[in-house]
């Protein structure tokens, strides 16, 4: 019997000096919550970006229009005809298309800051963007830029509209089209995203980055420096492409039926790549039917008796 009150006396005096303690965290956490005072959290507030946005307005038949040269953004969407954006000698950006039919077929166009948005013609004229659109008549689109101007991006979205440009200067291009054709003449270009279903591509300039995914389309290219990768995806298409004697790149192909012409000599096979030189320039060609062809560059040296004459 003693050692049992003894045992009673031992669990009491453990169970008491338990709720001491609790009571006394409870004290100490309510006198710690009335001398804590909270610091004030303060978010960081995002920046509005202010512009001003110019209303949708259309082009007035056979006129032009001139903008800023320091907008840097265009957006396009095109159905059909030409679209043709050239560098020239004049201080604006310039504005204008063929004549149309009547002032319903005239282009749209908004401005959003230093971005500038066309459009073929009212929506409600349109049925499926292009495909099925009766009636709506072939135009062309005309865009003159300062030589000196570096621009942003120019988006494109296109049904069968071909695109040709000369002299441009671009961080990005994005070009969306079915089977319109692309002439790039004198461009640099940074990072160029084309998707086409069977539009071919020519491209003389430099670039550093090519996404070209396509259904039967080809890209062909002279390009005068050598670009940090290459990528295309394609069902049948052909890459054609010209690069500087002193290049190096490492060609990876994956299709069912792959071929590669090199003009480089000593283009050799390492871990199922074609390698040639560093191999600095990275190519990825993935489709059914692979076809790629690099070539040399080629210079050309003008006599001087010759261009006096």
């Amino acid at each position: 019997m003693k050692s049992n009150a003894i045992v009673r006396i031992i669990i009491w005096s453990i169970v008491l000096l338990a709720l001491v303690g609790i009571l006394a965290g409870f004290m100490i956490e309510e006198q710690y919550m009335n001398d804590y005072t909270p610091t004030e959290i303060v978010l960081p507030v995002p920046l509005e970006t202010e512009y001003v946005v110019v209303p949708v307005q259309p082009l007035p038949n056979e006129e032009e229009l001139t903008f800023p040269a320091d907008i840097n953004e265009i957006e396009i969407e095109w159905v059909t005809g030409d679209i043709i954006i050239m560098a020239k000698d004049v201080d604006e950006i310039r504005i204008a298309e063929s004549d149309v039919s009547s002032d319903s077929h005239s282009l749209l166009w908004q401005l959003r800051g230093n971005k500038l948005e066309i459009q073929f013609c009212e929506e409600g004229l349109l049925s499926g963007f292009g495909f099925g659109a009766a009636g709506i008549p072939s135009k062309d689109l005309y865009i003159d830029v300062p030589m000196d101007w570096k621009g942003s991006s120019i988006e494109i979205d296109t049904a069968s509209a071909n695109v040709e440009m000369h002299n441009i200067t671009l961080q990005e291009m994005d070009l969306d089209g079915a089977d319109g054709t692309c002439d790039f003449q004198n461009c640099h270009i940074s990072d160029l995203d084309i998707d086409t279903a069977d539009g071919d591509i020519y491209y003389a300039g430099t670039l550093d980055t090519l996404d070209f995914d396509a259904a039967s389309a080809s890209f062909t290219g002279d390009l005068q420096n050598t670009p940090s990768r290459i990528d295309m995806d394609s069902m049948d298409g052909t890459l054609d492409i010209a690069l500087p004697e002193d290049c190096g790149f490492t060609l990876t192909m994956d299709g069912m039926s792959k071929h590669l012409s090199s003009g480089f000599e000593g283009t050799s096979m390492k871990n199922g790549s074609h390698v040639y030189g560093d191999g600095r320039c990275r190519i990825n060609v993935d489709g059914m039917d692979c076809d790629v062809t690099i070539r040399k560059l080629e210079t050309y040296v003008i006599d001087p008796t010759e261009e006096a004459k």
